[in-house]
């Protein structure tokens, strides 16, 4: 045999059990969407091919064996003390028969089942004896019992279980449509059963859906439960046995099977397969590499998920948790590193449905944490607003003995004032009935007035500790208001020159710089800066300034001025948390930003994956800081043009979001826009829209409908709308998008004017408006400046405009710049430099540059098959690409291969665009005119 194969060929038959169900024609479709791994593809098709050649010899024979068992199962056995009444089953190894039997007065109905093989060997036969009975004490109520066994004279064994009258799990719970958490408990009932029988040393080496019926109670029955132990010799070790006969069924067995082995592991193998079988309604793929993932190659379907009352995108979420960690930590390719028994798989599923730690993940304390938030939201946000009472409490000069005693007795007082802001939240009071934390926090914040007079020192404390808790939550005017108030406090009661006077300065500049209120943002955060080196506050506290005004310099496009203060921040932290410390990513990740403002973009990348592996490293990939870290990641990753990779760690991230239970409205936000972005510009705008429309429901909710999120959100919208072909609504959009912006006031409602006028220009370039485009973009380069407005796309869109309609306002040299810019390697390896070659093409081809337009379209098609960028044959790119082809083979008189790309282009307009659409209005038209007036 292959060496290959023979390693491989527990994957190798899992997977051919699968392929040899699909029709012969679409077997080669299937394994190539299927099985994303070539060599265990490679080893697949070989098979495929070997079994063509020689399959048809081997069928006749197969059809003459399986003719006469036919003939020998018509006949009905004749077993001794049972009448056999008809056939009910067929396997591989047994038929299966409806027999009765008297018992005193009552008749027994049992399922007999007669196995195809002889046992001849006396020794054999006392054995067979012995186990049957040994089996047949099993009393569980989700296992079907064996009633009796024997070997009739023939040498035939045969086993009579109790009768059921079900259906096939997963069949059954396909068919009432029934949800995870029903399923779920059907599992639960599963792994009972399985631990039972192990727990008296019977392991069943044979569970599939199959072998688990569901009966008219809706209760579970598991068959067959160590027949296979009659079926062996016997090894003196109950626990691990040497399977002569190997009975397993691939794509449940555990990959020590196919060696002969098998234990109680082999077991929870098949549960693990079954879990995901019953819950994604796709069988796993098995792997023998230590570490493979069975999961890798899951797709969710719609009707999967329809028929679990769920979504794709839920389910799929689901699988990418912890219940997907417990299923693969069950079918380890290593025995070993399974779950001790079925028992503790059963256990951590129980404990996941109860919002407890899963003993599947190596969780932190922090991930402890984490499970605990979810099970006592408002008890542990009350724990959180007395730890950062307590840190903002004691967080001043505690070298000094007199002031150590004052900062213990101010965090008594500010303790005592939030345990009675949290008394609501005491226990015996029905959840409906608990206040929200927002609830509370603005109770808080009313009460905070009694302290005024009565202790000014702790007033200032909880004012500080108050902005704060609301920076954290996002509510950045909230957080505002409350750094003035306790900045103004700070200053009337202690002066100008008090440390708490400075850490409120510093909260207030943070909290101006969140609402882009710039100017008054960095005169705040120097004034903090000045005061604490004046009273030598150090550490952390002046690496957060310190951070702040460097993200200034940032945006005021000036980050070679921001790396010293990142530098310096850094070197704060660590002086005061040490190297190993989780919030030393945060100067990773600033410096990361800097360097991309620079355009050092791979060197970003480097610091950026420094983050996010230091941040894990130390605290875990499921926490908040995580995922904004890989968001991160994803960003400058799509800056580079890996759009695929930006996408899937963008939706990594928002599924951490979700696994924790978090709001977070501004980075929830931030990341289901850039999700949507990534797939908008891959053309797979089913999964752009969903992601879309989060973040305008999520602006919509946070910041109101008139918000500038809100605005930015449905530009994409719009642009989708574009994309999809459906102007008219996309024309609407933009002008709801106007309304909003018009009604707004500021320089930031002017900007998002002109950028929508920007991205409205894509749809006037599609209907033909040159006219209207021209002028829309001579007006958004009159306003931002040229040196503003760079992107190349748009200066392409002018050069087509003013090509297709000249006027004395179009700037000079707009093709030159674009090629320009768009020579920069940086911007070559992105996705959106193609958009920009297709109507500089559309250029070469109104100035009757025939040769310069094939070669623009040479490049458009080198980048679109780039490893990184990797389009699909039908992005949408790359049809407007084949239709402008066929304009250039048109304009060199080569009308069949014209024909041929626009044929080509229109295939794919017609699956996306209705018949009005422009696009394919110029198609039909050059496809109607006859040849020599094309």
């Amino acid at each position: 045999m292959n060496p290959d194969l023979a390693r491989r060929w527990a994957e190798v038959d899992a997977v051919l059990d699968e392929l040899l169900e699909q029709p012969e024609a679409r077997r080669r479709d299937w394994l190539q969407a299927r099985c994303a791994d070539i060599e265990l593809r490679a080893l697949v098709l070989s098979l495929l091919d070997a079994d063509s050649s020689h399959g048809a010899a081997l069928e006749a024979r197969a059809a003459a064996v399986h003719d006469w068992l036919g003939a020998q199962a018509d006949a009905l056995p004749d077993v001794p003390g049972y009448r056999v009444l008809r056939l009910i089953g067929e396997g591989g190894m047994a038929s299966v028969f409806l027999a009765e039997r008297m018992l005193g007065e009552t008749v027994q109905q049992v399922a007999l089942k007669r196995l195809r093989l002889n046992v001849y060997d006396p020794r054999e036969r006392r054995r067979f004896e012995h186990e049957h009975r040994i089996l047949a004490r099993l009393e569980h109520p989700h296992i079907a019992r064996l009633i009796d066994a024997g070997i009739a004279p023939d040498g035939v064994p045969w086993f009579a279980m109790e009768y059921v009258e079900g259906e096939p799990l997963i069949a059954w719970c396909n068919a009432r449509r029934l949800g995870i958490d029903a399923r779920l408990d059907l599992f639960a009932d599963i792994c009972a059963a399985a631990h039972y029988a192990h727990q008296h040393l019977v392991v069943h080496r044979d569970l599939k859906p199959s072998n688990l019926l569901v009966d008219g109670e809706g209760q579970v029955r598991l068959l067959d439960f160590g027949i296979a132990r009659l079926l062996e010799p016997d090894t003196g070790d109950p626990q691990r046995t040497g399977t002569g006969l190997r009975r397993l069924t691939p794509g449940y067995a555990a990959p020590e099977q196919y060696t002969g082995q098998a234990s109680t592991a082999t077991d929870v193998y098949a549960l693990g397969v079954v879990l995901v079988e019953l819950l994604s309604g796709q069988r796993p793929l098995p792997g023998t590499a230590p570490g493979a993932d069975p999961m890798r190659d899951l797709t969710i379907t719609r009707d999967d998920a329809d028929t679990r009352a769920t979504t794709p995108r839920a389910l799929t979420r689901l699988l990418s948790g912890d219940l997907g960690t417990i299923a693969r930590k069950a079918m380890r390719s290593e025995p070993a590193l399974r779950y001790g028994s079925a028992q503790a798989l059963g256990d951590d599923i129980a404990a996941l449905r109860a919002g407890r730690p899963v003993a599947a993940r190596r969780g932190d304390w922090r991930y402890r944490a984490a499970c605990f938030v979810r099970r006592n939201k408002a008890a542990v946000a009350a724990s959180a607003l007395i730890t950062v009472t307590l840190v903002a409490a004691t967080g001043i000069s505690l070298d000094q003995a007199r002031r150590a005693r004052a900062e213990a007795a101010r965090a008594q007082a500010v303790q005592a004032f939030v345990e009675n802001m949290l008394a609501p939240l005491r226990s015996g009071v029905p959840a409906t009935s608990l206040p929200k934390l927002d609830e509370v926090l603005a109770r808080g914040v009313r009460d905070l007035e009694n302290r005024r007079q009565h202790d000014p020192e702790v007033y200032g404390e909880l004012l500080v500790m108050f902005a704060r808790t609301y920076e954290r939550m996002g509510e950045s005017r909230i957080a505002g208001d409350l750094a003035q108030r306790a900045y103004e406090h700070a200053e009337q009661v202690f002066g100008h020159d008090d440390p708490l006077t400075a850490r409120a300065l510093a909260l207030r500049g943070r909290a101006r710089l969140g609402q882009e209120d710039l100017a008054e943002a960095r005169a705040d955060l120097e004034a903090a800066r000045r005061l604490m080196r004046r009273h030598g506050i150090e550490g952390v506290a002046l690496a957060e300034v310190l951070d702040d005004l460097g993200l200034l310099q940032v945006h005021a496009r000036r980050p070679a001025e921001a790396i010293p203060l990142f530098t310096e921040a850094q070197r704060q932290r660590e002086s005061e948390l040490g190297p190993q410390h989780p919030d030393l990513s945060i100067g990773y990740s600033n410096l990361a930003l800097a360097e991309h403002e620079r355009s050092n973009t791979e060197k970003a990348l480097t610091l950026s994956e420094q983050a996010y592996r230091h941040r894990v490293q130390h605290e875990g990939a499921d926490t908040r800081e995580a995922a904004i870290l890989l968001g991160n990641v994803a960003k400058i990753k799509g800056s580079l043009g890996r759009l695929h990779d930006s996408a899937e760690d963008h939706m990594a991230s928002l599924a951490v979001f979700d696994r924790l239970g978090l709001r977070d409205p501004p980075d929830r936000f931030n990341l289901a826009l850039a999700a949507c972005s990534d797939w908008w510009k891959l053309d797979d705008l089913e999964r752009a829209l969903p992601q879309c429309e989060m973040a305008i429901g999520i602006a919509e909710q946070h910041w109101g409908a008139d918000s500038r999120q809100h605005t930015a959100a449905r530009r994409y919208r719009m642009a989708m709308l574009t994309s999809l072909g459906r102007l008219r609504e996309a024309h609407t959009e933009a002008a709801g998008i106007r309304a909003a912006l018009q009604a707004m006031a500021g320089e930031g409602a002017d900007l998002g004017l002109l950028i929508l006028t920007a991205w409205s220009s894509k749809q006037q370039e599609v209907e033909g408006d040159h006219v209207g485009m021209r002028d829309s973009l001579i007006h958004v380069f009159r306003e931002l400046g040229d040196t503003h407005w760079s992107l190349p796309v748009i200066r392409a869109r002018l050069a087509l405009a003013c090509t297709h309609a000249p006027a004395p306002d179009c700037p000079s040299g707009l093709i030159e710049h674009a090629d320009r810019e768009a020579s920069d390697p940086g911007w070559r390896r992105h996705p959106m430099w193609i958009e920009g070659q297709l109507t500089l093409t559309r250029v070469m081809l109104v100035q009757g540059d025939i040769a310069q337009a094939h070669a623009r379209l040479d490049d458009v098609e080198s980048i679109a098959n780039q490893p990184h960028v990797r389009l699909p044959p039908g992005h949408r790119w790359l049809a407007q690409a084949r239709m402008l082809r066929g304009d250039a083979f048109a304009a060199q008189g080569d009308h069949a291969a014209a024909e041929r790309e626009w044929q080509a282009a229109e295939s794919v307009f017609a699956a996306r665009y209705a018949a009005d659409h422009p696009f394919r209005r110029g198609l039909a038209h050059r496809l109607q005119q006859p040849e020599a007036a094309r």
